[in-house]
């Protein structure tokens, strides 16, 4: 009898473990699956601005008439078009400081492709400085030919020197 009873909790428990086993096996992957749709939504959402906008436009205009913020924020995204696909020369109206950092940048491996901005704010002012932010998408494609969706922010400043709006840097946020 007593053999009987130990063959059988044996038996329990082995069957305890098997579920144990497949129950683990079940949540790691249902985590592994929700880990690669967040991963996706990701890759697929443009990135959140945060600007003041609305607050220092007027204040722009005001300290600036003649300035077309339009104008600019199209030149945002021309330039980060030149400056991810390394065409500085094409690059309008840049600081020489600036300009000289970029010929002097290092050449990475990557390739951009099917650049899209999604949007341009202004991020924050002072009298001497534009500080945009956009939300970009791009393909980025490394030196194996992997090609990876991204949704990137970057910022831009620009500075005034003689009257003209300049570029003065551009980084990833």
């Amino acid at each position: 009898m007593l053999k009987a009873i130990i063959i059988f909790f044996v038996f329990v428990i082995g069957i305890l473990n098997v579920i144990m086993m497949l129950s683990r096996k079940k949540i790691a992957s249902s985590i592994r699956k929700s880990i690669r749709e967040e991963e996706e939504r990701e890759r697929n959402t443009p990135k959140l601005l945060y600007g003041m906008e609305t607050k220092v436009l007027p204040i722009i205009e005001k300290d600036y008439p003649n300035i077309d913020i339009k104008d600019l924020k199209v030149k945002c995204g021309s330039n980060i078009i030149y400056y991810l696909q390394r065409e500085y020369d094409n690059i309008e109206a840049i600081t020489d400081t600036y300009k000289e950092k970029l010929n002097n940048k290092r050449i990475s491996n990557y390739e951009y492709k099917n650049i899209n901005i999604h949007r341009v704010i202004i991020k924050k002012y002072d009298k001497t400085a534009i500080t945009f932010q956009m939300a970009v998408e791009y393909i980025l494609v490394d030196d194996k030919n992997t090609e990876d969706k991204v949704q990137d922010r970057f910022e831009q400043v620009y500075v005034i020197e003689d009257d003209i709006w300049k570029l003065d840097s551009i980084k990833s946020v």
